[in-house]
């Protein structure tokens, strides 16, 4: 706690070494809230809790998948083999002729394929505790934020009263050399002696 007032009047005292500009309140607490390590630490918490969540969202979206093959040869026996696939012969394909030296043979094949999860206990547990994991790091960054608020709000008033304790001080200081100027103007003129109170 210390070491936390000291960084605060740190700052502070380089603020005003720097520019002479007073930092308010809401500058101070603002400026210590977006440079704190530990602060933005939870902010990438946050950011992580919520992109694995957004990733598992992702699990329950249904699966699609297209594939497409798009294959020639003039290879006898693929030649062969593609027609064979495409129910597309012939009597005049068993020509030997054809069938030793084919023309260039085209075979396409599409795939389409829809998958979509019923029902899955663990993913539905894990999304749980996802949402668990993310509203615990909010509550911590928020706790960390009000902690750090406090404290500057704290070094804050204890600076705003060390200044008017040095002002009432300072105005003290000057209500007692006004006295001693009195006090030394009314000895010169003989109105006022000194007294000795112990021999």
């Amino acid at each position: 706690m210390l070491r936390f007032y000291i960084s605060v009047l740190g700052v502070f005292g380089s603020l005003m070494a720097f520019g002479q500009q007073p930092l308010t309140l809401h500058e101070a607490v603002e400026k210590t809230l977006r440079q704190n390590k530990q602060v933005n630490i939870k902010m990438l918490e946050n950011e992580l809790a919520s992109s694995d969540l957004s990733k598992l969202n992702s699990a329950f979206l249904p699966q699609v998948q297209i594939k497409h093959q798009h294959m020639l040869t003039n290879d006898p026996l693929n030649a062969f083999g593609f027609k064979l696939q495409q129910s597309g012969i012939r009597q005049e394909d068993f020509q030997p002729e054809l069938l030793n030296n084919p023309e260039i043979t085209h075979h396409s094949n599409t795939k389409f394929s829809l998958q979509q999860a019923v029902l899955s206990y663990d993913l539905i547990s894990l999304k749980k505790s996802l949402k668990s994991r993310l509203l615990a790091t909010k509550y911590s960054t928020s706790r960390i934020q009000d902690q750090l608020s406090f404290e500057i709000k704290n070094a804050f008033a204890d600076l705003q009263y060390i200044y008017a304790a040095l002002k009432v001080n300072q105005m003290a200081l000057a209500t007692f050399r006004e006295n001693e100027h009195v006090v030394r103007q009314l000895l010169q003129q003989g109105l006022a002696k000194k007294l000795t109170c112990f021999p």
